[in-house]
């Protein structure tokens, strides 16, 4: 079974919504952060793997909260030390939001920054202009 997964930084990749099963933990992943809103599963279908259900929509709205605690919560993870994947349908949107803001609280750098060195990795991300360019003008304060 394998896991679409980029990654962007230490403890930190995004990928596609992965197939239920013992696949995640055995590609290494300790932390799981499920962020399409269609695709919910119960956490115990990603057996000894920590997971956050942060449901959100893909559209022209920008779901800042959840956005946010969602990314908080993979900052934690990543600093105790769990190899985190953030998900949705494809690996693109939803996903590239999170990661992008937690990539914003761990460095410090400038959203822009940000947003290039997710695209490195993941060029198919942040294809949302709206989301993209919330992250692109954070500056470098650390606040969501």
């Amino acid at each position: 079974m394998r896991v679409d997964a980029a990654h962007v930084a230490h403890g930190l990749w995004i990928g596609s919504h992965p197939e239920r099963g013992h696949g995640v933990r055995l590609a290494g992943f300790r932390s799981l952060c499920l962020c399409a809103m269609e695709l919910q599963p119960p956490s115990r279908n990603y057996p000894g793997v920590r997971v956050l259900h942060a449901p959100m929509d893909d559209g022209n709205l920008i779901p800042l909260a959840t956005a946010g605690q969602a990314a908080s919560w993979v900052v934690g993870e990543i600093l105790s030390g769990r190899r985190t994947l953030v998900t949705c349908q494809q690996g693109r949107n939803r996903s590239g939001l999170v990661v992008s803001l937690a990539l914003w609280m761990l460095t410090r750098q400038p959203g822009v920054a940000c947003v290039r060195r997710l695209l490195a990795v993941r060029p198919s991300a942040l294809a949302n202009s709206t989301f993209r360019a919330y992250v692109e003008n954070l500056s470098t304060r650390r606040h969501v």
